[in-house]
């Protein structure tokens, strides 16, 4: 699949059938998997696209600019978040739907971390954190977690604003402080936190698992099997 241009985050769709792949022009692009066919380009971002995800077949897209999308089957936006007029547009680097695709979790540049429920168009909510927040995820019961620059990990729980735990996810380096995933296993029992000291910190909760080691340079992603395992 080659379009010319450097590609970043991408999301397959729940079928396994397509591919959305976010790229530095802000053009997020569609694909076939079958036949390795450019299905459709969606609208531009004004900013590069840093971040993909999908439930079902609905896509979201965050970009450089702060701005968060919703699209249509059509790759036309039924929703757009955004700040207020008058704030400065700082990327948002990541977003995630809950299981049920009802709710959008983000991370922000600005030190926030937002809740939205995209039907009536609404953000539920804006946390304030100490530092950039890097990668988020809904845990059980969609509780809400964020991963910061530092390590450390925030919790929060329903419709409230101020966390309810915190924890560190091993121990970060500053020169990786930028790259960091993480997330839940299919059963949601455990947490795989990658880009911090070169392996994967494994813990359920606050208790650690395992650190598996081999890599030589930082993690920039992972993933969990189907099955969990």
């Amino acid at each position: 699949m080659e379009t010319g241009r450097p590609g970043g985050a991408l999301a397959y769709n729940s079928e396994g059938l397509e591919i959305l792949v976010a790229h530095d022009d802000g053009v997020p692009r569609l694909w076939d998997v079958a036949h390795f066919d450019l299905s459709r380009e969606f609208i531009p971002h004004p900013a590069a696209v840093l971040s993909v995800a999908c439930r079902g077949s609905t896509w979201a897209t965050g970009c450089a600019a702060g701005r968060v999308r919703v699209w249509g089957g059509f790759g036309e936006p039924i929703r757009e978040f955004r700040d207020e007029p008058g704030h400065p547009e700082l990327p948002c680097n990541a977003v995630v739907w809950n299981l049920d695709g009802t709710h959008l979790l983000t991370a922000h540049e600005d030190r926030s971390v937002r809740l939205y429920d995209p039907t009536p168009g609404l953000r539920l909510k804006k946390m304030g954190v100490p530092m950039s927040p890097r990668a988020v995820a809904f845990g059980p019961e969609d509780v809400q977690v964020a991963l910061l620059s530092g390590g450390t990990t925030m919790m929060w729980e329903a419709e409230r604003e101020t966390a309810t735990a915190t924890m560190r996810l091993g121990e970060a380096k500053p020169e990786l402080a930028d790259r960091a995933s993480f997330g839940f296993s299919r059963d949601r029992r455990m947490i795989a936190a990658a880009g911090h000291r070169h392996h994967v910190h494994l813990s359920h909760w606050d208790e650690l698992v395992c650190e598996p080691q081999g890599h030589a340079a930082v993690i920039t992603c992972f993933a969990c099997s189907p099955e969990g395992r």
